[in-house]
C-alpha cells in the first residue's frame, strides 16, 4: 500500500489495488480513500471540550443572570431593603406577599374610584335638577379621560384576603428575623 502526505490538511491518501472478478490482480486500477488517521479522535475530544467549555460558559452567565435579577428584585420589595443578603427563597417569598399586597391595594383604589364617580354622577344629576327648577339649561358632565374608562370597566381579578394565604411569619421559608418586621 502507497501512502502520501496530501496538503497542510494532514489528510492522508491510500492506495489499494482493485482485484478482479476471479480474485486476480488487474494492472493499474487503484482506489483512493481520504482518512484523517490520528486527528479524528483528536478533533472529536477538542469538540467535545468546546462543547463543555462553551456550555459552561452559558451555564455561568444563567447563573449571573439569574442572580442579578433577584438582587434586582430584592431592591423592589421594601420589605427586604433592610435586609443585607435574602436569600432567593426569600426573595421570592418578600415578591409574593408584595405582589399579593399591591394586587389588594389596587383592588380597593379601583373600588373607590368606582364609588367616587357614582357619586359624581349624582352629584351631576341633582345640580342639573336644580337648574332644570331655575329654568337654565342642563350641563354635561365632563367626559372621562379613555384609560379611567378602561379602568371602569374591566372586571375586577378575584382578590383572595391576605390571612387566607398565609404571612411571613407563618412560613417555614422565612428564617430571617430582619424580613418578619
Amino acid at each position: 500500500m502507497d501512502v502520501s502526505p496530501v496538503s497542510e490538511a494532514n489528510v492522508i491518501l491510500q492506495s489499494e489495488p482493485l482485484e478482479s472478478i476471479n480474485g486476480g490482480m488487474m494492472g493499474n486500477n487503484f482506489t483512493f480513500q481520504l482518512t484523517n488517521s490520528d486527528h479524528a479522535p483528536l478533533k472529536k475530544r477538542s469538540s467535545s471540550a468546546d462543547r463543555r467549555a462553551n456550555h459552561n460558559r452559558t451555564e455561568r452567565t444563567r447563573r449571573e443572570m439569574l442572580n442579578y435579577d433577584f438582587k434586582m428584585l430584592a431592591k423592589e420589595v421594601p420589605k427586604l431593603n433592610n435586609c443585607r443578603r435574602p436569600s432567593k427563597a426569600q426573595v421570592v417569598q418578600a415578591s409574593c406577599h408584595y405582589i399579593r399586597h399591591l394586587k389588594q391595594k389596587m383592588s380597593a383604589t379601583d373600588l373607590e374610584l368606582q364609588h367616587l364617580c357614582q357619586d359624581n354622577a349624582t352629584l351631576y344629576l341633582q345640580i342639573n335638577g336644580l337648574r332644570q327648577q331655575l329654568g337654565l339649561h342642563p350641563i354635561t358632565p365632563p367626559s372621562r379621560p379613555k384609560s379611567l374608562e378602561m379602568a371602569l370597566n374591566t372586571p375586577e381579578p378575584m382578590m383572595v384576603p391576605l390571612e387566607y394565604m398565609g404571612n411571613d411569619n407563618t412560613s417555614p421559608h422565612l428564617s430571617d428575623p430582619e424580613l418578619e418586621r
